[in-house]
């Protein structure tokens, strides 16, 4: 009895393992095959995440860095269009002033969310052109293009011998030196000096005489016979009948001097890009979130209203682009800054 019991004990038992084993088969089968349907679920919520915070921006506050201290001509101009972003979005939008180089590095660090940008200068490009910062425009992605500043040209005294631009040319040809032109010795006017030699094919005797307003002292005090500079910076002078513009480098006239025929009309190949302003993004941010934010720009660009705050404070205002004809423009500003460093 014993033993035939102990025979049927062992039975049961082995029965019974090869049922737990059986099951648990099943159990990890199942597991298995249930774990792709999980993973296209949670797929399928990233992307209707995603699709939803496109859909939902700006949800939050709009975060814009500008590279220039408060209370500049690129703040005021920041500050005035956040305000019609709000308008347009409902969204506040909060400035960041860090003048140089380390508010593009911090906005290029940034969570690609879709709430962080940067206020992108001319100075942007020209740092990667003359090595001052190891990335330009194409470490960000760009939104839009908001202004340009296309009037920077040749001024002289209006009691000038010389009163056209054919004048001043010749005579620098005679005699490179006798013609003393004021610059800044580093970016946009150097840069503009190096185009027009290019052009030309002529050598400028230049020498560094500051800033913009330093630039108009000198030339008012006739320590030089004409200055690289734009109508914001020299308008006093010019609403004065001290100043006098000979001509421009942009591809059309300037409407706050429309009176004053770029070098072209004047028949020198000469254009040269203007000093603007861009909207960038982190890189990585979402390009519906992207698209959607240069949608709003484009309806700010056409507003009268917008036009004509900006104008009065001789802001050069610009009709709205595309995110690829904003790449265009930086990638056509970036060569030709490039150029004219090597």
């Amino acid at each position: 009895m014993g033993k035939m019991f102990n025979k049927k004990f062992l039975v049961l038992f082995l029965a019974l393992v090869m049922m737990s084993v059986t099951a648990c088969g099943q159990e990890t089968t199942e597991k298995e095959n249930e774990a792709p349907a999980a993973a296209d679920n949670t797929n399928n919520q990233a992307a209707a995440s995603t699709a939803s915070e496109a859909d939902d921006w700006p949800s939050q506050p709009i975060n814009i860095m500008v590279p220039a201290s408060a209370g500049g001509g690129t703040d005021i101009f920041s500050r005035t269009l956040g305000e019609f972003i709000t308008e347009e979005t409902g969204a506040p939008v909060v400035i960041t002033n860090q003048s140089g180089l380390a508010g593009y590095e911090m906005v290029r660090t940034q969570d690609p969310n879709g709430y962080n940008y940067a206020m992108a200068i001319t100075g942007l490009l020209i740092s990667k052109a003359q090595g001052d910062l190891d990335y330009g425009h194409e470490a960000y992605d760009p939104v839009g293009m908001i202004s340009a500043e296309t009037s920077t040209g040749i001024i002289v005294r209006a009691d000038s011998p010389y009163q056209t631009v054919e004048d001043l040319f010749n005579a620098i040809k005679a005699d490179p030196q006798s013609v003393v032109g004021g610059i800044s010795m580093t970016g946009y006017p150097y840069l503009y000096m190096l185009a027009i030699e290019d052009a030309l094919d002529i050598d400028l005797y230049c020498v560094d005489a500051g800033n913009s307003a330093e630039r108009n002292t000198a030339l008012l005090g006739e320590q030089v016979d004409y200055i690289i500079s734009n109508a914001a910076v020299t308008k006093p002078y010019l609403e004065s009948g001290d100043f006098k513009y000979l001509g421009i480098a942009a591809k059309e006239r300037n409407a706050f001097i429309p009176d004053v025929p770029t070098f072209t009309e004047l028949g020198y190949d000469l254009v040269f890009p203007g000093q603007a302003i861009y909207l960038v993004a982190p890189k990585g941010t979402d390009p519906e979130v992207i698209e959607k934010f240069n949608g709003v720009l484009d309806k700010i660009l056409a507003r009268e209203d917008f036009i004509e705050k900006m104008t009065s404070m001789s802001f050069g205002v610009v009709k709205g682009i595309s995110v690829q004809e904003t790449l265009d423009e930086l990638n056509d500003a970036a060569a030709t800054f490039e150029k004219y460093t090597k």
